[in-house]
């Protein structure tokens, strides 16, 4: 707790025996005079706590294993890797006929679906395989479906 004294200046009080007073009960002390308050005030007020920065993570028990995380990004790649196959498959034929449109492939069963659309062509991939990882790809020259 802090105590925060308020003095007029023309007014000299009993100082040394208030804050002899107050040393021993521990509190600190800050004083502060004054033209404008024709009498003494002592304010007390709490004192704030800086609050501590956070270190480390939000949930620590809730930990993923690099072996893990290693598994899940071989996992992802494989997948890449299997719908990047059937996607240079079917480039060439359909380069010509469907330019800058975006194909969704499910690589299980090498369905895919075209559309104009982005999300029209992963729509058609969801309702076909609705609980099923897709991968899309734009129908160009590098396969890419966005932009930057």
């Amino acid at each position: 707790m802090i105590i925060i004294i308020i003095l007029e200046v023309r007014k000299i009080f009993n100082l040394p025996k208030i804050k002899k007073i107050l040393l021993t009960s521990n509190i600190k002390i800050t004083i502060i005079y004054t033209v404008y308050n024709i009498k003494a005030k002592i304010i007390m007020t709490e004192s704030a706590q800086k609050p501590r920065a956070r270190r480390g993570r939000i949930f620590p028990d809730i930990q993923i294993p690099k072996e893990e995380l290693a598994r899940r990004e071989a996992e992802a790649e494989a997948f890449s890797e299997r719908c990047e196959i059937i996607f240079q498959k079917l480039l060439p034929e359909l380069i010509e006929q469907y330019y800058g449109w975006y194909i969704a492939i499910e690589p299980d069963s090498g369905d895919y679906f075209i559309d104009k659309d982005k999300e029209t062509a992963s729509l058609k991939a969801r309702q076909k395989h609705p609980n099923v990882i897709h991968h899309m790809f734009g129908i160009n020259e590098t396969g890419v479906s966005g932009t930057i």
